[in-house]
């Protein structure tokens, strides 16, 4: 965890799963902190954040501020030979 923030994953995760949950979080925080005025941005899939749910390769994440402090992240399906843009 970075400075006086609180863990973000509940208690019952396994710790390991819990550590990757909280580095995610943590990343896509300072993302936004880095870029005021962003409100959304789209990154890669780091196998473990939605644990126990897993997500295909090639599964890239839509990350959105929707309140102060309130991060929403969902999964944006890849077909087979279809490329980012």
């Amino acid at each position: 965890m970075r400075g006086k923030e609180m863990a973000t994953s509940p208690s019952n995760i396994p710790s390991e799963w819990a550590e990757i949950i909280d580095r995610v979080v943590a990343d896509d925080r300072d993302y936004f902190q880095s870029h005021p005025g962003i409100r959304s941005h789209i990154r890669d899939y780091v196998p473990g954040e939605f644990y126990p749910a897993a997500c295909p390769g090639g599964t890239l994440i839509k990350v959105s501020i929707i309140g102060e402090g309130i991060q929403t992240r969902q999964p944006l399906l890849i077909r087979a030979g279809r490329t980012k843009n």
